[in-house]
């Protein structure tokens, strides 16, 4: 789901890892298994080595071999460390992971470590 709402960090949440996938439309990755906790990701490696958690549906399998998938739309697989009480946006949410932007940062947080508002409230805290 596409969106552009207020939201506020209610929980903190650290990256999972130092580095992350970054794919352009097309490119292909290395899918490397499932998200036993998230059953709509997978655990892949991009082009440069890179590994992290990326959307299933955002790829299809290679028809090369059983274990490349390719990206149908560019993606980042950044996450945010992230403290309660800061204010941000909600610009996507899927598989119950939220792509949140704070100030200049974008990335991905648990759906559960935001709680989305009324645009009015982020002034009035």
């Amino acid at each position: 789901m596409r969106t552009a709402k207020f939201c506020r960090i209610v929980l903190p949440h650290s990256a999972s890892f130092d580095t992350y996938p970054i794919v352009s439309h097309g490119e292909v990755v290395e899918y490397l298994g499932d998200d036993s906790e998230y059953p709509e990701w997978f655990l892949g490696r991009d082009a440069s080595g890179r590994k992290g958690y990326l959307p299933k549906d955002f790829f299809r399998p290679s028809p090369e071999a059983d274990n490349l998938m390719i990206a149908q739309r560019s993606y980042n697989a950044r996450e945010l460390n992230v403290s309660p009480k800061a204010e941000a946006t909600l610009l996507e949410a899927y598989g119950g992971w939220a792509n949140i932007q704070i100030a200049d940062d974008i990335g991905w947080v648990p759906i559960n470590c935001i709680s989305i508002e009324d645009e009015n409230q982020s002034s009035s805290s």
